[in-house]
């Protein structure tokens, strides 16, 4: 094994981009935003105060919407 090696070291071309990109990022937002950002979208429930997701959307006064739901995890399905 070469003793500069990494587990961490980039491998594949898009772990090129995200880390160039993160570089950027940590350098204009707070870290702790990401996590009550996951936090909210985690506990986010449009059903919880109105009884049903129906109910609650229905209090909508918009010509269109679009409202899309899932059952499972979309990124780790």
């Amino acid at each position: 094994l070469d003793e500069d090696w990494s587990p961490f070291d980039v491998e594949f071309e898009v772990e090129s981009y995200l880390e160039h990109n993160a570089r950027k990022f940590i350098n204009v937002y707070d870290a702790n935003s990401y996590l009550y950002l996951s936090r909210a979208m985690d506990w986010f429930d449009a059903a919880e105060h109105g009884g049903s997701v129906e109910a609650a959307l229905s209090s909508i006064r918009a010509q269109r919407a679009l409202v899309i739901g899932v059952k499972s995890d979309t990124l780790f399905p």
